[in-house]
């Protein structure tokens, strides 16, 4: 009978907290899109700049997928979940008029919702790799980094 009870008391808690979430996902928010729309208009002047050259983004994500944390990270996924769960990559922000870094993220898709594992800025003058704190809006160089992976 116990559980009947908590049952009774659990099951209205737990649909109002659904139905809550549900609705400030579907919530439209005009900043957001607008934001959205400013940020694709700064990207679309980049691809005008002089050091953008066709396959560049193909190998940005190559460089950075070879970053044997990434690598480490995605076969431990992979062998703890029997191959269910893994990485990706994609590129998150391509540069604009004062970045002028791809942000590359590093994370896991859980059926809509990614999961970030790591965050990069890449150079694409230089293809040289930065870690990205998003957090606080910093970056370090990968083998600082790679040092602090390690202690």
């Amino acid at each position: 009978m116990g559980w009947v009870k908590i049952y009774a008391i659990m099951l209205p808690l737990l649909m109002g907290a659904v139905s809550c979430a549900a609705q400030s996902v579907e919530k439209y928010d005009p900043e957001i899109d607008s934001e959205i729309a400013r940020e694709n208009k700064m990207a679309e002047k980049y691809y005008t700049k002089s050091y953008y050259t066709p396959g560049l983004e193909d190998k940005i994500l190559d460089k950075v997928w070879d970053i044997p944390e990434v690598q480490k990270r995605d076969a431990y996924l992979k062998s703890i979940s029997k191959g269910k769960r893994y990485l990706g990559e994609c590129i998150y922000r391509r540069p604009y008029d004062n970045n002028s870094y791809y942000w590359v993220k590093v994370g896991e898709d859980f059926g809509g919702i990614i999961v970030s594992h790591f965050n990069f800025y890449v150079d694409p003058k230089t293809l040289s790799v930065k870690y990205f704190y998003p957090e606080n809006d910093s970056y370090t160089d990968l083998v600082t980094w790679q040092k602090r992976q390690k202690e």
